[in-house]
This record gives structure tokens, sequence and C-alpha cells, in this order.
């Protein structure tokens, strides 16, 4: 399935998806997609972004601004490289719910759950990255590249029940500061925006 090049504005109505998709993949055959180049803008009474189940493909060039709960929801077993994306301004109607708010937020994750998150920038969120309490993801099945955030209330939150925590390569940049070559000082800030389950794996060991 493609969704490509789509201009979408006041999309309305509390908790209600601008697009659902439910798909069939099972981490061979099932359904694919290429999500490429929408802009989905000036959202009204806490509507959301994408909801997609299922799915395996490309998330890529979009622009996410004003939604409320997510930018993209990846649920199940979807599996997806999500590259050179805009998220901003999307709001938590619920700060009680610590990963609303995000511009990509995980639900219920299969063994076949995927994410190559790379080179997007998320500005002014709530949340950039949410990883939902209680979602058993393989740390390994995420990766973190090239991505750029600002602003946010919390660049990731990771409630998952893995051990290890997900870790964004150093070159990843967090209010200006490139991972790799942050300080010490810098570290701590970096690490005062990023909210994880586990704190066995401290953020200075990342870089």
């Amino acid at each position: 399935m493609t969704i490509q090049n789509n201009h979408i504005t006041g999309s309305s109505g509390s908790s209600n998806d601008t697009v659902f998709l439910a798909g069939n993949w099972n981490g061979t055959t099932g359904t694919t997609v290429n999500i490429s180049g929408n802009v989905l803008a000036d959202f009204d009474n806490g509507a959301s972004g994408f909801n997609l189940s299922n799915v395996t493909g490309t998330i890529a060039d979009n622009v996410i601004d004003g939604a409320s709960y997510y930018g993209f929801l990846l649920a199940n077993d979807t599996n997806v490289d999500v590259t050179g994306n805009t998220f901003k301004n999307i709001e938590n109607p619920d700060p009680s719910v610590l990963t609303w708010g995000a511009g990509i937020r995980t639900y219920t994750p299969g063994p076949e759950f995927g994410l190559n998150l790379d080179n997007n920038t998320f500005t002014d969120n709530a949340v950039g990255l949410g990883i939902r309490v209680g979602s058993d993801i393989n740390p390994a099945a995420i990766t973190i590249t090239n991505n750029t955030f600002s602003g946010n209330g919390n660049a990731i939150v990771n409630q998952g029940t893995a051990t290890t925590d997900i870790a964004p390569s150093g070159n990843t940049t967090f209010d200006g500061v490139l991972l790799s070559g942050a300080t010490d000082a810098q570290l701590y800030v970096i690490s005062d925006n990023i909210l994880m389950r586990s704190t066995s794996a401290p953020l200075a060991k990342w870089c």
C-alpha cells in the first residue's frame, strides 16, 4: 500500500487517528507500505496521526505537525524504516501517560517488531520516541541513528520490560549537542532528557 504526497489538514476528534491501517505482516509475508512525502498539520480537538498495525516497509520524508497522542503509532509485528521525517508540536493530552505526545510510539509489539529510526527531526514534542509501558521489545530490534532531538519534553521515554536500555548512536543530536562529542556535563543534561525503565546502561556508556 502506498500513501504518498498528500497534504491533510483539519483532522478532528479526540483520540481519532487520521490514518488507521491494520495489516497482516507476519515477519515473512503480508502488508507492505510506502508512506512518504505526506504533510499532516492543523489538527483539531485531539486528533492523532498514523496508527499502523502489522505492516512492513518505509515511512519517509513526512511532516507531522500538531497532532495529539502520536505522529505514528507502531503496533504488533510492524517492522519499518522511519527515515527523514519531521515530527513537531505533538501534544500529550494526559501527562500521566508518559509516552503520549510522541513522534513515534510503540504499542503491544510482537516478536517480529522492528524499528530503524534514522535521520529524523523531533522538535517541540512532548516526547520524541515513546516505548509504551509493558512493551516487550528486544533492544536490538530498535536502532536510533542520525536523529535530531530539540526542545522536546523528553527525547526518549522507554517503559518497556527489557533489562537492557535502548541506545541511541553517537551521531544523534540532543538540543544542539552531538552525543559522540558531548562533555561529561553535557551528558548529564542529555540524560535528564531521556527516561529509561532500567538504569543499567548509563548514557555515558553509549558514546
